[in-house]
């Protein structure tokens, strides 16, 4: 039996001129709510995934932990 997920997950894209595809933001939500269940989160939880071009990452990054530099994740 399947747990029902109470997520909100917003899947963002923000790099210019790449399309994401329909089937990969359906991925995306079956890992966050697999990464949930997983965790034992079954209560109402808000997920973000904003995809982002290297600048971005490196800007968020050095923003966040203090690190000058792109990485693959944020979290």
């Amino acid at each position: 039996m399947k747990n029902k997920m109470n997520a909100k997950i917003s899947i963002k894209n923000k790099v210019k001129g790449i399309e994401l595809p329909k089937n990969y933001r359906a991925l995306i939500r079956k890992a966050c709510n697999s990464s949930l269940l997983f965790e034992g989160i079954s209560d109402l939880a808000e997920v973000n995934v904003t995809l982002v071009n290297d600048d971005e990452i490196k800007e968020l990054n050095s923003a966040f932990r203090g690190i000058d530099k792109s990485t693959d994740v944020l979290s």
